[in-house]
């Protein structure tokens, strides 16, 4: 089995533009749900294909909730830490020939204790 750890997790959503202006409604084309976090993206993926994986970390908040069941919807084992704040909602904004844009939200307050905690279950 492959663990994964990520201090630092959150959900990208990503929105495929034609073009993207400030002041204006855009529509998006295609829009994506995903991980955020590179380890715990790569769990994701692994999930997906069938490689037994378990996914460490920090999560928080509804966002943390919703991060957890993406995971176990592909078959990902989840063992995080629950943490005060949110998980992080990244909004990735692509824009075919034009390149694209990142905006992420405020993240988790981790303790001293809760990082032990993590450190506690991944030597396991």
């Amino acid at each position: 089995m492959i663990v994964t750890l990520t201090p630092n997790t959150g959900i990208d959503y990503t929105l495929k533009v034609p073009r993207y202006s400030l002041g204006e409604t855009i529509r998006a084309n295609e829009s994506t749900w995903g991980m955020g976090g590179k380890a715990t993206d790569a769990a994701w993926i692994l999930g997906k294909l069938g490689v037994p994986t378990a996914a460490l970390g920090f999560a928080a908040g509804k966002t943390g909730i919703r991060m957890e069941a993406m995971l176990q919807e592909h078959g990902v084992l989840t063992d995080f830490v629950q943490v005060q704040g949110e998980t992080r909602l990244n909004v990735v904004i692509v824009c075919p020939g034009e390149g694209q844009s990142t905006f992420t939200s405020s993240s988790l307050l981790v303790t001293n204790t809760q990082s032990e905690e993590l450190l506690r279950k991944f030597e396991q």
